[in-house]
């Protein structure tokens, strides 16, 4: 499919000679020679017609880049040498190429989780990803020069140790890149406690770079971007289509969160692109919705992906991102969903989880969907929890087997255990400690898949058990096969075996 690049109204005056120091070229030996000066065209590069150089010293352009079918920049001078840098992001790397001497070159690969900063006095990258189960956030900043050497880098993460939902003075703190020294809570804080204001500073990743040829639309637009403090979406996001014609249209999304970027994708598998917005719901910027535009007839319209699915609640707040599956042969383009409703009592999410595809006109599930199974254990002696579990059983859809009934049976013995003793080993815990020193045990289904084509259905799933009196989670994964034909549980050697 034949695309082109276009460029977004905030930046396309920054794009050619953005600089702020342009490059000058002079013969030394003439001095009659009037100087030459030849600012950087990022224009020319993000259209692929500007080669730049690797750090494997190998000649690339925009549309060579290892992952680079999807793709998104931003401009920000994260060197501090007062010029701007190109950043762009593929799907599993971060580049960042400037200009120097005449030519375009990477001076740093990074990870996708890094996002460049360009403050008054604050240059580089910063990296954050936060995490659950216990709550956890990891910092990083990152110095380079304009060689992209790495001139000084700083380390940040603290960990609810205790599950209280708050970081306080008896949760875990490094201020190391491995972990392994602990450090108290003012001790973090005098050390490390200035990184993670960085994220205020950095450039947002929010268009792609590549649009559908002659799609119709000029710009996409919205009045409420991400804030990592998620303050400030007291109004509903209304996303602004802008049409070749100059005429617009709103889109009333009904719901107040903060844009992370735009994205485009055959999400229907029609053969054309649809506009795909992610918004972060909260200061949880994991927990991501997806709304879904198409034109039509020269009007945008909404594609309904929630209430296709029953067990996809619409008026609840759900996760979806972009995926794929494949099944008999054929690849579709996909939505990862999941639907939470209220949490419990003890923050439990009772999720909807699906992998869903839209073929012959309506939305399907791929093979099945999750939902939870929640317990608490409490004391004999206080009454008081002992421990709370959480436990994802996949339930496999009728059409896929004639056992379907008997595999679901075999799921829900392999994925859910049933007793205390199994789980909760600190007996050493007295009684009237339990609420506030409790164990809590997680086994959340991170992947499912038809192995050999169609015959054998696979579950993959990772284990977190927090035990009151360790300082840190104990995990594990594991895989479990089914055989779709014979209705059996079996294992990975059985297929090799077949």
């Amino acid at each position: 499919m034949k695309r082109k690049v276009a460029f977004f109204l905030i930046l396309t005056l920054a794009l050619t000679g953005c600089g702020k120091k342009p490059v000058v070229e002079e013969e030394e030996d003439d001095e009659d020679v009037p100087v030459v000066v030849k600012e950087a065209d990022w224009n020319a590069v993000l259209d692929g017609k500007e080669e730049f150089i690797g750090l494997d010293e190998k000649a690339y352009n925009i549309t060579t880049l290892p992952d680079s079918d999807k793709y998104y920049f931003t401009l920000a001078d994260v060197d501090g040498d007062e010029e701007v840098e190109l950043c762009v992001k593929t799907l599993n790397t971060l580049y960042v190429i400037n200009y120097k001497d005449r030519d375009y070159k990477v001076i740093y690969e990074g990870s996708v989780y890094e996002d460049p900063v360009d403050a008054p006095e604050k240059h580089g990258l910063y990296k954050y990803i936060k995490g659950s189960a216990p709550e956890s956030e990891q910092f990083k900043f990152t110095e380079i020069d304009d060689e992209g050497n790495i001139v000084s880098e700083a380390f940040a993460s603290r960990y609810d140790a205790n599950d209280n939902g708050i970081f306080d003075e008896a949760d875990m703190y490094y201020v190391d890149a491995d972990d392994s020294t602990p450090v108290d809570e003012p001790t973090w804080k005098s050390k490390a406690g200035g990184i993670y204001n960085y994220v205020e500073n950095y450039a947002p990743f929010t268009h792609p770079v590549k649009w559908l040829e002659n799609n119709g639309i000029r710009d996409v637009a919205w009045n409420n971007s991400y804030e990592p403090s998620g303050e400030g979406y007291s109004d509903n996001t209304v996303i602004t289509f802008t049409f070749d014609n100059g005429s617009s249209q709103d889109i009333d999304t009904g719901h107040a969160f903060g844009v992370q970027k735009l994205d485009l994708a055959d999400i229907d598998n029609d053969g054309a692109d649809e506009f795909i917005i992610y918004g972060a719901l909260g200061s949880e910027s994991y927990n991501v919705a997806a709304f879904i535009y198409k034109l039509v007839d020269g009007s945008i319209t909404q594609i309904d992906y929630k209430s296709s699915i029953d067990g996809i609640r619409d008026s609840a707040v759900y996760t979806a991102n972009y995926d794929s599956v494949y099944y008999y042969g054929n690849v579709y383009n996909a939505l990862a969903v999941t639907s939470p409703s209220e949490p419990t009592v003890y923050n439990f999410y009772d999720n909807y989880g699906s992998t869903i595809y839209f073929a012959d006109g309506q939305w399907r599930e791929f093979l099945g969907h999750y939902v939870p199974v929640i317990k608490e254990y409490t004391c004999d002696e206080c009454g008081e929890v002992m421990c709370r579990s959480y436990e994802e059983v996949f339930v496999l859809n009728e059409g896929y087997s004639e056992y379907t009934e008997q595999i679901n049976q075999l799921i829900l013995e392999d994925l859910t255990i049933d007793g205390l003793p199994y789980i909760y080993n600190d007996y050493s815990a007295p009684c009237g400690s339990h609420s506030t020193e409790y164990t809590e045990y997680y086994c959340m289904i991170s992947d499912y898949s038809l192995v050999d084509s169609t015959r054998y259905l696979k579950i993959d799933v990772s284990y977190m058990t927090q035990l009151a009196s360790a300082p840190a989670p104990w995990r594990d994964q594991e895989s479990f096969y089914y055989d779709l034909q014979t209705g059996e549980r079996i294992t990975e050697e059985d297929i090799h075996n077949v």
